[in-house]
């Protein structure tokens, strides 16, 4: 597919990151809250297998609900960049999914699969060939 759009810079990619962070901070907080709230002020203990699956579902809603409504988080609506697929359709569940885990891989291997878009034409990222998936600046 021709690129006919402006891919953001690597400074976007890292103040979007950098941006959504603190809002999944803040949420999965919040939910902590509720939870110890409801468990009479206890907070959930370090090894709950059920609260740390509630705590990644959470985190995988907040991503693909927000890329599948509108395209974009918070941070991404903030820097002007919006998540669009390779074949114009809406965001599957398995795009978003493996977005996640790609994204979560580029920031152990210090951001090695964003500096995959000056290796190519088409300026797109690692993550972004194999969800098929690409940023753009608006």
């Amino acid at each position: 597919m021709q690129n006919t759009t402006k891919s953001p810079s690597l400074f976007k990619y890292i103040t979007v990151i950098i941006y959504d962070l603190f809002l999944l901070f803040g949420l999965l907080l919040f939910i902590t809250v509720i939870i110890s709230f409801l468990n009479n002020g206890n907070p959930p203990s370090a090894d709950n297998i059920i609260y740390k699956l509630f705590l990644l579902t959470s985190i995988i809603f907040f991503y693909h609900y927000s890329w599948r409504k509108s395209g974009q988080t918070l941070g991404m609506k903030a820097w002007k960049v919006k998540l669009v697929t390779l074949n114009n359709k809406p965001i599957t569940l398995g795009q978003s999914i493996l977005r996640m885990t790609l994204g979560l891989a580029n920031i152990v291997t210090i951001g090695l699969g964003y500096f995959w878009k000056y290796t190519n034409k088409s300026k797109l990222t690692l993550m972004d060939v194999l969800s098929k998936t690409k940023l753009i600046t608006l």
